[in-house]
């Protein structure tokens, strides 16, 4: 069931990238990419461990966790799905709540993991890492939008992609970290001797 559900939002994914914006990306579709990514490896570690194990053992803490982040994931690419199907029509608040609520499901995905004892190989913990990245930077982008006051009203994005995403990249990467840190608990304030 899950595996169609994935398929089913890769299509959709797909058919609405190729009529807005060819070859750019918004924060939005790389987000999407990302959880894309990061669910078709979930699906496969599943597949792999069911093979392994050769059952749907509810004792086996990590199939359990494979499964919880598998519908994580597919509810997270259905809502940034929903968000790209408004015609890329939509106000920062739009884009900055669905993707909080996306990275909190990432989140969850991993500390359940982590709690299951699942021990992730170097290429997940890549794909783990880089949708950590993109969610923060396009949670920063949103942000820095809304903030500049471009987006008091409903905003269409005409095809702002990747490369004013990426002008502003350092920028971005840096206060992507700041936010990830705050959220994290780390002040990341300079701290003023008296």
């Amino acid at each position: 069931m899950s595996t169609s559900v994935t398929t089913f939002l890769l299509l959709v994914t797909i058919s609405v990238s190729t009529t807005s914006c060819l070859q750019q990306s918004t924060p939005i579709q790389l987000a999407l990419d990302r959880v894309l990514q990061a669910t078709t490896l979930v699906v496969q570690n599943s597949i792999q461990l069911h093979e392994l194990v050769g059952s749907d053992d509810i004792s086996n803490y990590s199939g359990v966790a494979l499964r919880d982040c598998t519908e994580l994931y597919d509810e997270s690419a259905a809502r940034l799905t929903v968000l790209l199907s408004k015609n890329e029509s939509y106000t920062g608040n739009d884009a900055r709540t669905w993707l909080s609520g996306v990275l909190a499901n990432h989140r969850s995905c991993l500390d359940g993991l982590d709690e299951k004892g699942f021990v992730r190989t170097e290429h997940q913990r890549v794909v783990a890492q880089n949708l950590t990245m993109v969610l923060g930077e396009a949670l920063v982008f949103y942000g820095k939008v809304m903030n500049e006051g471009k987006n008091s009203q409903r905003h269409g994005w005409e095809c702002i992609g990747s490369s004013h995403f990426e002008r502003h990249g350092l920028e971005l990467r840096l206060s992507a970290t700041m936010v990830l840190d705050s959220i994290n608990g780390i002040d990341f304030r300079p701290h003023r001797s008296c």
